[in-house]
């Protein structure tokens, strides 16, 4: 038996696998073992009663997320189950973002984390404002072409295209009077 994707095996508990429980809720979700070793061998946890009750109230402090703990037994040899949920929003532990991919936890930096955040909230890079930005730092000849496709992709009325409508004009809050415009 060994470490599917989305299952990850341990012999015996630190706190340290909290950064696992957080790359699991940033993926797909999946489930970590306590008391399997990287074979598959169920090995058996000691204080599983104990890690019943500090897991979930771990998980809870320093994630903010509530998993589900499961106990096993096969022979005589007790495991959990920790049973991780995808998460709508990001989920960071102590201020870093985990995703696992493969078998592997990565840490998230840079572009992966940026793309994250913004799969999580919906969000795509066209979506994001740039303060910074003023109308001098865009071409009118782009703002026609936006102009003509959306109009080609119906989302604006035909005649729009036809009005020579002004680019700077174009991107003023819409007014009641019909004006064209993108809010």
């Amino acid at each position: 038996m060994t470490e599917p994707q989305n299952k990850e095996y341990k012999q015996s508990w630190r706190d340290e696998y909290l950064k696992w429980i957080c790359c699991f809720v940033n993926a797909q979700g999946g489930r970590l073992f306590i008391g399997i070793d990287d074979n598959g061998v169920i090995v058996g946890v000691q204080e599983y009663n104990k890690l019943m009750d500090e897991i979930p109230n771990k998980s809870v402090n320093h994630l903010g997320l509530v998993v589900d703990v499961n106990l096993h037994k096969s022979g005589n040899k007790h495991y959990l189950e920790v049973v991780v949920p995808v998460s709508s929003v990001p989920v960071a532990y102590h201020g870093i973002y985990y995703y696992h991919s493969g078998s592997t936890k990565q840490e998230l930096k840079g572009i992966a984390l940026q793309h994250l955040l913004l799969k999580k909230t919906g969000k795509k890079w066209e979506d994001i404002p740039v303060e910074e930005a003023s109308l001098k730092d865009l071409s009118a000849n782009t703002i026609r072409r936006f102009i003509s496709k959306s109009v080609e992709m119906n989302r604006i009325p035909r005649t729009a295209k036809k009005m020579n409508i002004d680019p700077a004009n174009f991107l003023q809050r819409p007014r009641k009077n019909g004006a064209f415009g993108v809010s």
